[in-house]
């Protein structure tokens, strides 16, 4: 466990956490409910799902925990602890702890197991980039460095990495959105390189009163190695 505390100590050090030029701005919490979670081009799910969410912001700091529970019993279960730090407006890097649990009454999930032969935590690296001021567009790059990500014969770890280039405009009333990822190698998401996730999600948001807002997200994805398609829609309350 000790080494998970390291990381994260040696992340937020490195962002220069808890220093006043980086002030909370603001403390959020959100519940996402989708017909199905689908994510990367892979679907993690084959019915409803509840994601709650809560954290904190600053000026270049993010932090929060992450959550999805399938209503359906015996479904794939996560919670995700990310911190996030942006040195400049278009640059993003990223850390997150990805924990599968097997959330059943009868099983212990061993949270604390942080061993690489028997841990259910995978832990990624990752940064997004803005490379143009005028046009918005972001490309992500994404590797799991270690944990349940390995090879199920060889027990090697994969790396798994995901290469994402993603095109968002907004418009009056709402935003549209066009991704295109994929994996440069044989890993997790499909078993030699190629596109995994393209598509196109268009979002609005209603407001309830003054105070609750419900961000809504209907999308189209296809992953193309695996010819899986998908119509998926993502309704939250903040």
């Amino acid at each position: 466990m000790r080494h998970f505390f390291i990381i994260i100590f040696v992340i937020l050090s490195l962002t220069g956490y808890g220093q006043s030029s980086d002030s909370i701005s603001d403390l959020f919490i959100r519940i996402d409910l989708a017909p199905r979670w689908v994510w990367r081009g892979v679907s993690y799910s084959e019915g409803p799902v509840l994601q709650p969410s809560f954290g904190i912001s600053g000026k270049k700091i993010t932090a929060f925990i992450w959550g999805s529970y399938a209503i359906n019993k015996n479904e794939y279960q996560e919670i995700d602890f990310v911190v996030e730090y942006s040195p400049v407006e278009q640059l993003k890097i990223g850390f997150t702890d990805y924990f599968g649990i097997p959330d059943q009454s009868k099983n212990d999930q061993h949270f604390y197991d942080l061993r690489q032969k028997t841990t259910m935590h995978v832990f990624d690296l990752y940064a997004s980039v803005k490379p143009f001021k005028k046009v918005p567009l972001t490309f992500l790059w994404s590797t799991w460095f270690y944990g349940a990500d390995k090879d199920t014969t060889t027990q090697k770890q994969f790396y798994s990495s995901y290469i994402e280039l993603l095109y968002e405009k907004q418009f009056k009333t709402f935003g549209v959105q066009a991704f295109c990822g994929g994996t440069p190698y044989k890993s997790f998401y499909y078993h030699k390189e190629g596109v995994v996730n393209l598509g196109l999600a268009v979002t609005k948001n209603y407001s309830l009163g003054n105070t609750l807002t419900l961000p809504v997200k209907v999308e189209f994805i296809l992953n193309p190695s695996t010819q899986n398609v998908y119509v998926n829609a993502v309704i939250g309350i903040r």
